[in-house]
């Protein structure tokens, strides 16, 4: 059963947000303090998450362009970016090639 989509207030706005085309919600939902668990501390962190890893989030589908605007699909981007951090700390650690 899938769980009802609840709006979240926009830290930008002071509004209210729903999900678009599914459940994808407005980017700043990736750093918002009131989101339920935000992936990022800051709009500058995700910025720089998206434009370094804009393959991987297209492919994942956890990104989509609408009206002009990025949405992510707040699920698909955190398995995304945990992925990242991973195979990050792999490469650190020495594990994995660069």
């Amino acid at each position: 059963m899938k769980p009802e989509l609840k709006p979240q207030t926009s830290p930008v706005q002071g509004k209210q947000y729903r999900p678009i085309l599914g459940e994808y919600y407005p980017l700043e939902t990736l750093w918002a303090e009131d989101a339920p668990q935000p992936i990022f501390t800051s709009e500058g962190a995700a910025s720089w998450f998206l434009r370094s890893n804009k393959v991987a989030l297209a492919e994942a589908r956890a990104t989509a362009i609408h009206t002009g605007r990025i949405w992510v699909h707040t699920e698909r981007f955190a398995a995304v970016a945990e992925s990242v951090a991973l195979h990050n700390a792999a490469s650190r650690a020495g594990c994995v090639a660069a």
